[in-house]
């Protein structure tokens, strides 16, 4: 394959060897971060030539850096993100696409576009990225790797370059389904509750499936059935939110995300003046003029939605949704293809935003051979659960190669 002009490797740091972690339960595993986590002794470049010039040296290393380096594993770089994290697609303009390893002349997903690309490579076991509209769960999905955003709060976002507070979680994409509950494990920040309740059905979110492409629905819902055999337990096909409530939950986290980013981030961009991509510079002047929603606008939404899912899932239920609307699409996409294609992305991955709730995205095969994703979403605090899940489907040997739909396991 002729590789394009713009496509790079994975990292802006490495891949080298950076730091040995000390002795424990990932020993001499490797790892990379995306590069909105600090790492002692470099700067923090968060995808913008711009903002890597005016950071400092990091003195410490950020925290989950240092607790997977505390559980044994080897550092081996910083990757790719797009700039500031603002963007789904994974094309950074300054510093080019990491490649697709599984789907070739297609977009990696962003923002943790890099540490997708460097798993799916095999370059690293394991590596962490930031998810805030999806940012883990996207690229996990276009490149075929486990992903896990967690329950909001549950893993510590300190030395992480921000976003829009209220949603933001490190998230973690992985080689296989084992692996991932270790390294979660490793990085959960309170595991005084980490009882795992027993799972009696997975509920099938029919008006989330409803809002898929028609050339991946039949491969999505082969895949709910994969999930209810291999888990031996039933499914129900229900709708959870409906169409109104998914448009409402889409429209509150984008207005709500929008005005965290321009508080988090606009003092910065009119003090700096730096130069964004297209795309990423529209929506930070979208970002400038959108008004928060009030506390009690925000909370009132937050708590419908936890209802809805309380609803659909208790007693002892996960969901099933998908993870993105298609396959990855190819490079070069239109600007208002890839518009419309971020606020479908956004109208499925906005219920664990808005919610807190955990979401495991479990890599599957199209029927074109292509890599997609369906995902688990749990009740907040069900990381533990979720990472269950994800170590039952690999240890049980479920794993299918290209081309067919089954979990792959790179």
């Amino acid at each position: 394959m002729k590789v394009p002009a713009d496509i790079t490797d994975a990292f802006v740091t490495g891949p080298s060897l950076v730091e040995v972690g000390g002795s424990g339960s990932l020993d001499s595993i490797t790892f990379a971060v995306k590069d909105l986590f600090d790492v002692r002794g470099y700067r923090t470049g968060a995808g913008n030539p711009s903002w890597l010039e005016h950071a400092p040296i990091a003195q410490h290393h950020a925290l989950s850096v240092e607790r997977l380096l505390s559980s044994g594993a080897t550092l081996l770089g910083s990757t790719i993100t797009d700039e500031l994290a603002f963007s789904l697609s994974g094309t950074n303009v300054h510093y080019g696409t990491p490649l697709n390893y599984n789907a070739p002349g297609r977009i990696p997903g962003g923002s943790s576009a890099g540490s997708a690309s460097a798993v799916a490579a095999g370059t690293v076991a394991f590596a962490l990225g930031t998810d805030t509209a999806g940012s883990v769960r996207v690229p996990a999905s276009y490149c075929g790797v486990w992903g896990l955003r967690p329950s909001h709060g549950r893993i510590s976002m300190s030395g992480v370059v921000p976003l829009a507070p209220s949603f933001d979680t490190v998230g973690v994409l992985s080689s296989s389904g084992t692996l991932l509950e270790a390294v979660v494990r490793s990085l959960l920040d309170d595991t005084s509750n980490s009882e795992v309740r027993n799972i009696t059905r997975l509920v099938v979110a029919s008006d989330l499936f409803d809002l898929v492409e028609p050339g991946v629905y039949e491969d999505l819902v082969t895949a709910t059935r994969w999930l209810s055999d291999a888990l031996s337990t039933p499914l129900l096909w229900k709708e959870v939110l409906g169409n109104d409530a998914v448009v409402e939950c889409r429209n509150g986290f984008r207005q709500q995300q929008m005005a965290e980013v321009w508080q988090t981030h606009g003092q910065w961009i009119e003090r700096y003046k730096p130069s964004f991509g297209p795309g990423v510079a529209a929506r930070f002047e979208m970002a400038s003029k959108t008004t928060p929603m009030s506390d009690v606008e925000i909370s009132t939404l937050k708590r419908a939605v936890i209802s809805l899912l309380e609803d659909a899932m208790l007693p002892g239920s996960l969901l099933v949704v998908p993870v993105t609307p298609s396959v990855a699409p190819m490079l070069h996409e239109s600007p208002s293809d890839k518009e419309r294609l971020r606020q479908s992305i956004i109208g499925l991955n906005s219920i664990a935003g808005i919610s807190g709730a955990p979401e495991l995205s479990c890599p599957i095969v199209s029927s074109d051979g292509l890599p997609i994703g369906i995902g688990v979403i749990g009740l907040p605090g069900d990381d533990e659960l979720l990472c269950k899940v994800a170590a039952s489907l690999h240890a049980g040997g479920l794993e299918m190669s290209y081309p067919g739909v089954g979990v792959v396991d790179i």
